[in-house]
C-alpha cells in the first residue's frame, strides 16, 4: 500500500512538472508572437510620427529576440532622425552582420557614411589654405549633393549618373 501511494505522488509530482513546464518550441513561438505584437505597436507609433514611443516598443522587440531585422532597422531609422548617426549607424551596422543581403540598411549605411563625408570635405574646404584644392573640393560637394538630389527624386542635368561623376572625381583626385 505505502508503495502503491509513493508511486502515484511521483507520477502526480512528475505529471505537474511536464505541465508547467512548457516546450522549447512552445517558448520560442511564444517568443516570436510576443517580438511580433511588439512590433506591430512599435510599427503603429513609427507610422503615426510618434518616435519615442516607437523607439521603447523597438527595443522592447530586440529585449525579446535581438535578431529581429526590422526593429534593428526602425531604431536606426529613429535614431537618424534624433540626429544621432552614430547609433543608427551602429544599428544598420548590426543589422547587416545579422542579414547581410538587407538592401535597405546599405542604402541608409551608405547615406551615412556620404553625410559624414561631406562633413569631412565641408570642414576642410574651410580649413584648407590651398585655394586650388578647395575648388576641387566644392565639385566633389557638388557631385554628392547632386547624388543626394537624385536619390530624393530630382532629375539631375547630366546625363551621366551622379554617383559616376563623384566616382570620376574621387579617381582624378588618387591620381
Amino acid at each position: 500500500m505505502i508503495e502503491r501511494t509513493i508511486c502515484l505522488v511521483l507520477a502526480v509530482w512528475t505529471l505537474s512538472a511536464c505541465a508547467t513546464t512548457p516546450a522549447p518550441e512552445s517558448q520560442a513561438a511564444s517568443s516570436r508572437m510576443e517580438s511580433a505584437n511588439l512590433f506591430r505597436v512599435g510599427e503603429n507609433a513609427y507610422k503615426a510620427g510618434q518616435y519615442s514611443a516607437a523607439k521603447k516598443q523597438f527595443e522592447e522587440v530586440l529585449e525579446v529576440n535581438p535578431e529581429h531585422l526590422d526593429a534593428r532597422f526602425r531604431l536606426g531609422n529613429i535614431a537618424m532622425l534624433e540626429g544621432d548617426r552614430t547609433s543608427a549607424r551602429e544599428q544598420y551596422e548590426s543589422l547587416l552582420r545579422l542579414e547581410p543581403r538587407y538592401a535597405k540598411g546599405h542604402y541608409n549605411l551608405a547615406l551615412i557614411y556620404l553625410q559624414q563625408a561631406e562633413d569631412h570635405f565641408s570642414f576642410y574646404t574651410a580649413t584648407a589654405p590651398d585655394e586650388d584644392m578647395n575648388g576641387r573640393l566644392i565639385q566633389l560637394l557638388a557631385a554628392i549633393d547632386d547624388f543626394s538630389g537624385r536619390r530624393s527624386g530630382e532629375k539631375a542635368e547630366r546625363a551621366a549618373s551622379p554617383l559616376d561623376s563623384l566616382g570620376s572625381l574621387l579617381k582624378e583626385d588618387s591620381q
